[in-house]
């Protein structure tokens, strides 16, 4: 059920998240938004110098992820029947998010060495996290790919200079940093490392809202065109 009529014209897609994180399907559940989950399969291992900048390889990142998608969508009918989608016209969702600092990008840990090494790098300066979104129409009465829609978002991040080593092992130990870009999780006990962010709150979660209104009105105008 819409709830929010900001994103009502949304009823007239199916909905496809291309992602299992629960952070972006907490965000879209709680605007109103119906849809359903189909994981991408892209494994994420685009060269980082190869892109002239980090927002260009988080958005790259983002698009793969949707295209994959699209591409097995349009072309696995089993996929198409269990997900009720037989010739619906829809929208598919994606994200990717990245930390970056002093001009690199810190991926998810290797290892715990891997993640306090990254959270003391982290510790007591500032750092970028860019979240990045696409959205794909499509309507499988005729599966041809007419645009794709993407933006990024940035928001300043500070860690506090006050986190002991025995701190960040204490926070390694909960085992929440080990799947999260940068080795940290805002939404969840690295809040505590951080006093302050300079940007938009639901960008380091993961999914920048007011970047996705902004990208649904431009997917609506195209529609009514």
């Amino acid at each position: 059920m819409f709830l929010n009529k900001l994103v009502e014209p949304l009823k007239d897609y199916k909905i496809i998240l291309a992602s299992g994180s629960p952070r972006r399907k907490e965000i879209l559940t709680n605007l109103g938004v119906d849809f359903k989950i189909i994981k991408s399969n892209f494994e994420e291992d685009l060269p980082h110098d190869s892109f002239e900048k980090s927002e260009l390889y988080c958005m790259e990142t983002a698009k793969q992820k949707c295209l994959e998608v699209y591409h097995r969508l349009i072309s696995d009918q089993k996929l198409i029947d269990d997900n009720n989608l037989a010739g619906e016209k829809g929208l598919i969702i994606s994200a990717d998010s990245i930390v970056v600092k002093d001009n690199k990008i810190l991926e998810k840990p290797l290892s715990e060495q891997d993640a306090f090494d990254k959270l003391s790098m982290l510790r007591g300066s500032s750092h970028h996290v860019i979240s990045s979104l696409v959205l794909i129409p499509f309507d499988l009465s005729n599966p041809k790919l007419e645009e794709v829609f993407m933006d990024f978002d940035k928001t300043e991040v500070t860690f506090s200079d006050e986190i002991t080593d025995q701190d960040l092992w204490a926070y390694i130990e909960t085992k929440e940093p080990m799947d999260k870009a940068g080795g940290y999780g805002y939404q969840g006990l690295a809040s505590l490392f951080i006093p302050k962010i300079n940007g938009c709150y639901f960008n380091v979660v993961g999914f920048p809202i007011h970047k996705f209104y902004t990208l649904l009105k431009k997917v609506f105008s195209q529609s009514n065109n």
